[in-house]
Protein backbone atom coordinates (compact mmCIF):
# COMPACT_ATOMS: atom_id res chain seq x y z
CA UNK A 1 0.00 0.00 0.00
CA UNK A 2 1.64 3.29 -1.07
CA UNK A 3 2.20 6.06 1.49
CA UNK A 4 1.82 9.59 0.19
CA UNK A 5 4.74 11.68 1.38
CA UNK A 6 3.49 15.03 0.03
CA UNK A 7 0.16 16.25 -1.27
CA UNK A 8 -1.27 19.35 -2.86
CA UNK A 9 -4.95 19.98 -2.20
CA UNK A 10 -6.89 22.14 -4.63
CA UNK A 11 -10.39 22.79 -5.91
CA UNK A 12 -11.41 22.11 -9.50
CA UNK A 13 -14.19 24.38 -10.72
CA UNK A 14 -14.71 22.16 -13.77
CA UNK A 15 -15.12 19.01 -11.69
CA UNK A 16 -16.67 20.78 -8.65
CA UNK A 17 -14.50 18.51 -6.52
CA UNK A 18 -11.47 18.58 -4.29
CA UNK A 19 -8.36 17.34 -6.04
CA UNK A 20 -5.49 15.76 -4.15
CA UNK A 21 -2.27 15.37 -6.09
CA UNK A 22 0.44 13.55 -4.21
CA UNK A 23 3.43 11.33 -4.60
CA UNK A 24 4.89 8.42 -2.71
CA UNK A 25 8.53 7.70 -1.83
CA UNK A 26 9.09 6.00 -5.19
CA UNK A 27 7.93 9.12 -7.04
CA UNK A 28 4.65 7.66 -8.30
CA UNK A 29 2.11 10.48 -8.67
CA UNK A 30 -1.50 10.06 -7.55
CA UNK A 31 -4.49 12.19 -8.51
CA UNK A 32 -7.42 11.63 -6.17
CA UNK A 33 -10.83 13.27 -6.43
CA UNK A 34 -13.13 13.91 -3.46
CA UNK A 35 -16.79 14.80 -3.95
CA UNK A 36 -18.42 17.35 -1.67
CA UNK A 37 -20.59 14.65 -0.11
CA UNK A 38 -17.59 12.50 0.83
CA UNK A 39 -15.60 15.57 1.90
CA UNK A 40 -18.42 16.71 4.21
CA UNK A 41 -18.45 13.35 5.97
CA UNK A 42 -14.68 12.94 6.12
CA UNK A 43 -13.92 16.45 7.35
CA UNK A 44 -16.71 16.36 9.97
CA UNK A 45 -15.20 13.16 11.40
CA UNK A 46 -11.70 14.62 11.39
CA UNK A 47 -12.86 17.81 13.12
CA UNK A 48 -14.81 15.80 15.68
CA UNK A 49 -11.74 13.64 16.27
CA UNK A 50 -9.74 16.64 17.40
CA UNK A 51 -12.17 16.67 20.33
CA UNK A 52 -11.84 18.28 23.73
CA UNK A 53 -8.27 18.61 24.85
CA UNK A 54 -8.24 20.72 28.04
CA UNK A 55 -11.66 21.85 29.21
CA UNK A 56 -10.62 22.44 32.81
CA UNK A 57 -8.54 25.58 32.29
CA UNK A 58 -9.87 27.30 29.18
CA UNK A 59 -13.08 27.17 27.14
CA UNK A 60 -12.82 24.46 24.48
CA UNK A 61 -13.37 26.80 21.52
CA UNK A 62 -10.59 29.09 22.72
CA UNK A 63 -8.15 26.17 23.05
CA UNK A 64 -9.11 24.76 19.64
CA UNK A 65 -8.72 28.21 18.07
CA UNK A 66 -5.28 28.62 19.63
CA UNK A 67 -4.11 25.18 18.46
CA UNK A 68 -5.53 25.80 14.98
CA UNK A 69 -3.86 29.20 14.64
CA UNK A 70 -0.55 27.76 15.88
CA UNK A 71 -0.71 24.97 13.28
CA UNK A 72 -1.59 27.35 10.44
CA UNK A 73 1.37 29.60 11.28
CA UNK A 74 3.68 26.58 11.02
CA UNK A 75 2.74 25.88 7.39
CA UNK A 76 5.89 26.00 5.28
CA UNK A 77 5.66 27.17 1.69
CA UNK A 78 6.57 24.33 -0.67
CA UNK A 79 6.37 23.79 -4.37
CA UNK A 80 3.07 22.09 -5.23
CA UNK A 81 2.94 18.48 -6.32
CA UNK A 82 2.09 18.71 -10.00
CA UNK A 83 0.93 16.39 -12.71
CA UNK A 84 3.54 15.90 -15.41
CA UNK A 85 3.14 14.82 -18.98
CA UNK A 86 6.08 12.43 -18.59
CA UNK A 87 4.46 10.11 -16.07
CA UNK A 88 0.77 9.21 -16.03
CA UNK A 89 -0.64 9.51 -12.52
CA UNK A 90 -2.75 6.87 -10.88
CA UNK A 91 -6.11 8.64 -10.88
CA UNK A 92 -9.44 7.77 -9.25
CA UNK A 93 -12.60 9.06 -7.63
CA UNK A 94 -12.37 8.28 -3.93
CA UNK A 95 -15.39 6.25 -2.82
CA UNK A 96 -14.45 5.73 0.80
CA UNK A 97 -11.79 6.65 3.31
CA UNK A 98 -10.60 4.51 6.20
CA UNK A 99 -9.55 6.55 9.23
CA UNK A 100 -7.17 5.23 11.87
CA UNK A 101 -6.64 7.50 14.87
CA UNK A 102 -3.77 7.63 17.33
CA UNK A 103 -2.60 10.23 19.86
CA UNK A 104 -0.06 11.39 17.25
CA UNK A 105 -2.63 11.99 14.48
CA UNK A 106 -4.55 10.07 11.85
CA UNK A 107 -3.89 7.78 8.93
CA UNK A 108 -6.27 8.19 5.98
CA UNK A 109 -6.59 5.44 3.38
CA UNK A 110 -8.26 6.74 0.21
CA UNK A 111 -9.95 3.96 -1.77
CA UNK A 112 -11.79 3.58 -5.04
CA UNK A 113 -14.48 0.94 -5.57
CA UNK A 114 -11.89 -1.58 -6.71
CA UNK A 115 -8.38 -2.23 -5.50
CA UNK A 116 -6.78 1.21 -5.75
CA UNK A 117 -5.79 2.88 -2.51
CA UNK A 118 -3.30 5.40 -1.16
CA UNK A 119 -2.40 6.08 2.46
CA UNK A 120 -1.86 9.54 3.92
CA UNK A 121 -0.47 9.74 7.47
CA UNK A 122 -1.03 13.12 9.16
CA UNK A 123 0.32 14.21 12.53
CA UNK A 124 -2.08 16.42 14.53
CA UNK A 125 -0.40 19.64 13.37
CA UNK A 126 -0.47 18.47 9.74
CA UNK A 127 -4.12 17.50 10.12
CA UNK A 128 -4.97 20.98 11.40
CA UNK A 129 -3.01 22.51 8.52
CA UNK A 130 -4.87 20.35 6.00
CA UNK A 131 -8.21 21.27 7.60
CA UNK A 132 -7.37 24.97 7.19
CA UNK A 133 -6.63 24.36 3.49
CA UNK A 134 -9.92 22.48 3.09
CA UNK A 135 -11.75 25.31 4.87
CA UNK A 136 -10.40 27.77 2.28
CA UNK A 137 -11.41 25.40 -0.52
CA UNK A 138 -14.97 25.26 0.81
CA UNK A 139 -15.09 29.06 0.79
CA UNK A 140 -13.70 29.21 -2.76
CA UNK A 141 -16.13 26.54 -3.95
CA UNK A 142 -19.03 28.33 -2.22
CA UNK A 143 -20.02 25.05 -0.59
CA UNK A 144 -22.13 25.11 2.60
CA UNK A 145 -20.00 25.97 5.62
CA UNK A 146 -22.16 24.34 8.31
CA UNK A 147 -19.63 21.60 9.10
CA UNK A 148 -16.93 24.09 10.08
CA UNK A 149 -16.77 25.10 13.75
CA UNK A 150 -16.20 28.77 14.55
CA UNK A 151 -12.74 28.11 15.99
CA UNK A 152 -11.36 27.04 12.61
CA UNK A 153 -12.04 30.42 10.98
CA UNK A 154 -8.89 32.53 10.65
CA UNK A 155 -10.42 35.52 12.47
CA UNK A 156 -12.13 33.61 15.32
CA UNK A 157 -9.88 34.91 18.11
CA UNK A 158 -9.92 38.45 16.76
CA UNK A 159 -13.70 38.65 16.40
CA UNK A 160 -14.28 37.02 19.81
CA UNK A 161 -11.96 39.54 21.45
CA UNK A 162 -13.46 42.54 19.66
CA UNK A 163 -16.99 41.50 20.71
CA UNK A 164 -16.04 41.25 24.38
CA UNK A 165 -14.25 44.62 24.63
CA UNK A 166 -16.55 47.65 24.97
CA UNK A 167 -15.76 50.58 22.73
CA UNK A 168 -16.09 54.16 24.01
Amino acid sequence: MPFLTRITTDYSFQEDRIQLVGHDEAGQVYQLWLTRRLSDRLLALLIEGLGPQDKATYPLDMMQSFEQEKAVHQIEAMAPVTLSTEQAPLCWLVNNVDITRSPEGVVLVFKDDGELEATLPLQVVELRQWLSICYKIYKTAEWPMRLWPAWITPDYGTSAQSESVPLH
